[in-house]
């Protein structure tokens, strides 16, 4: 019966990780996944997951930069966050500034409702 809680409880926490992942919030999400391998020393999944939120932490910091860079350069980072991230406000937002500033108002539309939607 403990075991099966265990089990429980690290599955439903690494979920939790997974989506705190997708809507951008590292630190919640890895100290999901600290629990996880507090639990379950080795946890496969929770490995991965922690090497997934490296390259989003990574991706985000680039985000800050955006400004910085060549459209081409932005745009690449804005798509590694989406990928690993598909909910995260702050990429659909720079997402819709960088196309509002390029003038490709179609896309500013789009995302706004994915952003508001």
């Amino acid at each position: 019966m403990h075991t099966d809680t265990h089990a429980r409880t690290h599955t439903h926490t690494h979920t939790h990780a997974r989506a705190r992942r997708q809507l951008c919030n590292i630190a919640a999400a890895r100290a999901d996944l600290g629990e996880v391998l507090r639990i379950k020393p080795g946890h496969k999944a929770a490995f991965k997951e922690i090497e997934a939120l490296a390259a989003l932490e990574q991706a985000m910091g680039m985000l800050d930069q955006l400004h910085e860079q060549p459209p081409e350069s932005a745009r690449r980072a804005i798509d590694m966050i989406l990928e690993a991230a598909p909910d995260c406000n702050k990429a659909q937002v720079a997402e819709a500034q960088m196309d509002f500033n390029l003038r490709n108002y179609e896309q500013v539309g789009a995302v706004g409702v994915g952003v508001l939607g």
